[in-house]
């Protein structure tokens, strides 16, 4: 028997509605799918045994890098693809994936551009956000997962990470984030309690203050995200560490959410000078001169988003804010500045980026074809 390349990890929970999907989204890529339920009540392991996965149960502990580690211990393949339920691979993708695994260097962590989906409705790729998440590692090197939550891959005890991040030639699309599905499984009020519980415990570090910022953001109370963000911040630079370029993207866009944009000017910048290169800043830049009026200083910014391109790095960073979104702010912009020809060039290029987005859009709806007919 030929020893397996890739096997699939995943733990879940009440998952019949969307495990289907995913499971046939790696269909024909994995050699086999290691399936670890923490707990489930409805026909989720029915849905797994269908695809046949090894289902293994697991007593939840209140930490998701337990029940994580647990499905690597199971897994016998010389790689691991780690996914969660609400996810799909990508369709086109599945021998380039293979293939690139098979060829890289068993020291190496690979990363795979992970689309996360936001709103409500479909799923649609001008509605999200892009990174770069370390997805597939080969198995008994000594990786594992710690953290109850937003749980961090470790390598040795130590945070694992390359000196550069290698990209497999895979996307990964992520739904946990819509609307409809955090209502569901009220994502929003466990992952707050669990971070709290974290932050209370003593173990926690600024990550933690981090999420939970990114959390409070997202129900509306900016006043408190604001202090758990800053308080992220300065927990970075009192362990002697330059806090990361995602605090500083969460500050500001808590900022500008708040409608607080006088505020954030100009001490952007400061953030700016520390990461120059920071597409994201750099946009929330040109918003927030927008904001205060100053279109000629914002065109600026959003034309050096456009130099900087679109990337995929290990932050958050919302799709089309090096391509489309700039173009468009460029012409809000130069409308208010009553140039007209201006602000339709700029908004025909946006126009003729976003024909790509609409190929995603109709291979998207593949995706969810092949969950229906599961």
């Amino acid at each position: 028997m030929s020893e397996k390349l890739l096997s699939l990890c995943m733990i879940v929970r009440d998952e019949a509605d969307t495990l289907g999907r995913c499971l046939a989204s790696v269909n024909g890529v994995v050699d086999e799918t290691i399936v670890v339920d923490t707990g489930s009540g409805d026909d989720t392991a029915a849905v797994a045994r269908a695809h046949g996965a090894k289902i293994y149960d697991f007593q939840w502990t209140g930490s998701f890098a337990e029940a994580r580690n647990y499905s690597l211990s199971k897994a016998t393949g010389a790689w691991i693809l780690w996914m969660d339920a609400d996810e799909a691979l990508e369709p086109r993708d599945a021998d380039a994936l293979r293939q690139d695994v098979r060829t890289s260097s068993r020291q190496k962590l690979l990363y795979a551009e992970t689309l996360h989906y936001i709103g409500s409705g479909r799923p649609d790729p001008r509605r999200a956000y892009r990174m770069a998440q370390h997805r597939v590692f080969p198995s008994g090197s000594g990786y594992a997962f710690e953290g109850a939550i937003h749980e961090r891959l470790i390598r040795d005890g130590a945070p694992a990470a390359d000196d550069a991040i290698s990209l497999i030639p895979a996307i990964i699309h992520h739904f946990g984030y819509m609307d409809d599905i955090r209502q569901l499984k009220k994502k929003r009020e466990r992952n707050l309690l669990m971070l709290q519980k974290e932050k209370q415990s003593g173990c926690s570090d600024p990550w933690t203050d981090y999420h939970i910022a990114g959390e409070l953001n997202g129900v509306g109370s900016y006043e408190d995200a604001f202090a758990a963000v800053n308080a992220a911040i300065a927990g970075a630079l009192q362990s002697g560490q330059l806090p990361p370029n995602a605090f500083y993207r969460l500050k500001y866009a808590v900022l500008l959410a708040s409608g607080n944009e006088r505020g954030a000017w100009p001490g952007i910048d400061r953030a700016l000078a520390l990461y120059p290169d920071d597409v994201g800043l750099r946009f929330y830049k040109g918003v927030i001169l927008s904001r205060n009026g100053q279109y000629g200083e914002a065109i600026k910014a959003f034309r050096t988003c456009l130099t900087l391109g679109e990337r995929c790095g290990p932050e958050l960073t919302k799709a089309g804010i090096g391509s489309f979104r700039a173009y468009e702010f460029i012409g809000r912009c130069f409308k208010l500045l009553g140039d007209s020809v201006e602000a339709n060039a700029a908004y025909r290029r946006a126009e003729a980026i976003l024909v790509d987005y609409d190929e995603t859009m109709k291979r998207l709806l593949q995706i969810e074809a092949g969950r229906i007919a599961t």
